[in-house]
């Protein structure tokens, strides 16, 4: 699977965390749903105040989790390809053109 990350901005500043733990756990039972893992959920201090990295087996299935992630968190997203270790090593193997 590739590796993505999710970055989120609360749209109406802090929220009403009361909930958060069913949150997360409904985001990450929607995201399996989906065919994809979520690796692990930050909150952030700065720009994001969210910070969610996605297993998913392809761009349309981190996009489904992205845009579960901006319904159940109410944060908008800005969602990246995120290239592990090793694909970063493939690429720096790869002869310049």
């Amino acid at each position: 699977m590739a590796g993505y990350v999710i970055l989120g901005k609360f749209r109406q500043g802090p929220p009403d965390m009361s909930n958060v733990e069913q949150d997360i756990s409904g985001l990450k039972t929607g995201a399996e749903k989906l065919g994809a893992r979520i690796v692990g959920l930050w909150a952030l201090m700065g720009r994001f105040d969210v910070l969610i990295v996605v297993d998913a087996p392809d761009e349309m299935r981190a996009v489904g989790v992205a845009g579960l992630a901006s319904r159940t968190l109410n944060v908008s997203t800005e969602t990246a390809r995120a290239f592990g270790e090793d694909e970063l090593s493939a690429v720096a193997r790869q002869p310049p053109r």
